[in-house]
């Protein structure tokens, strides 16, 4: 992929875990203020999307950094940790 196109891939998912991120500021903010029972819960699914988060963020940072003949492979390990947050996120 030319340099061109992979800086708009990463510009766009940079702009996409930035979304990401503010959910799960706004997750962390709902648990502040759920019941005691309902903390618990709430917590780990939170920690659960906080590690798919991280994940995707490194993931993103490793596609930024691959060679020319790793990015592609780099680009699928991102996609694949991206999807995975989408559907933590997504089944909260």
């Amino acid at each position: 992929m030319p340099e061109e196109q992979r800086g708009a891939y990463k510009q766009k998912a940079d702009a996409e875990l930035d979304v990401m991120r503010a959910k799960l500021d706004e997750m962390r903010a709902r648990v502040e203020s759920a019941s005691a029972d309902a903390k618990l819960e709430l917590l780990e699914r939170v920690d659960e999307v906080s590690r798919s988060y991280e994940e995707a963020k490194q993931r993103l940072s490793a596609m930024a950094d691959a060679a020319d003949d790793k990015w592609d492979e780099a680009k699928v390990c991102f996609e694949g940790a991206w999807d995975a947050l989408k559907e933590k996120v997504a089944s909260l």
